[in-house]
């Protein structure tokens, strides 16, 4: 299924470009038909419906940004209106009693509404594996760390170069899940213009400088781990 030149699966859908999987029972969420979705035997398919907060089957939603960390699933959300919001969910397999099929269910857990400052318009996001209930967002020059339990901003850094805007934040998934990567630039797009951070998460949703290189990029699109 990720294999550079495989077909693309079957199905009416447009897969969100998050890794909201784990394990060997990838997920995924559908942008067309606001759903989140599995691959069945070769072709796409939605989640069973459910109650509560609200319906995976049926979000009425676009997906801003998503990850999963074992069962464990959150995203943030637009909908209709432009309005943000925050899901935690619970991804489940299960089995039929008759054919012994599995199957994905996603479980909802809570629904909490994002109206912080710059969560309008913050374009990147991150949630850390040491704790998947602290998201962070960039807005402007700063890196916002909200409770995706209670929507309370937990901690604020601003400790970046001056005139510089965040580019892109990512979360290390291998050997150092406290630590943030931050591409930082000055708009331009120029080469050199840019420069990358190395963030400390510390347990109260705090961010600490670890390292920083500065002007040795252009704009950051994302980070690629290489050894």
């Amino acid at each position: 299924m990720f294999v550079k030149y495989d077909p693309q699966v079957k199905g009416d859908y447009e897969a969100a470009p998050f890794s909201i999987y784990e394990s060997n029972d990838p997920f995924f969420y559908d942008q067309k038909g606001k759903r989140f979705i599995y691959n069945n035997y070769g072709a796409m398919i939605s989640v069973e419906p459910a109650s509560g907060v609200f319906n995976p089957a049926e979000m009425e939603s676009t997906m801003v940004y998503g990850a999963a960390f074992e069962d464990n699933v959150r995203a943030v959300m637009e909908d209709a209106d432009g309005h943000r919001f925050v899901i935690a969910a619970q991804k489940r397999v299960e089995y039929d009693d008759e054919s012994y099929d599995s199957y994905i269910r996603v479980i909802p857990i809570r629904k909490v509404d994002l109206n912080q400052a710059g969560i309008a318009g913050a374009t990147c996001f991150a949630v850390s594996s040491k704790d998947v209930d602290f998201l962070y967002y960039g807005y402007q020059d700063k890196v916002v760390c909200v409770s995706t339990v209670t929507g309370n901003v937990l901690a604020t850094y601003d400790g970046f170069e001056d005139g510089c805007t965040i580019d892109y934040i990512e979360f290390d998934r291998s050997e150092n899940p406290d630590r943030l990567y931050v591409g930082v630039s000055d708009g331009s797009g120029k080469a050199k213009s840019g420069s990358i951070y190395y963030l400390k998460m510390n347990s109260n949703g705090s961010l600490e400088e670890e390292n920083h290189f500065s002007n040795v990029c252009g704009k950051v699109v994302d980070f690629e781990y290489k050894k």
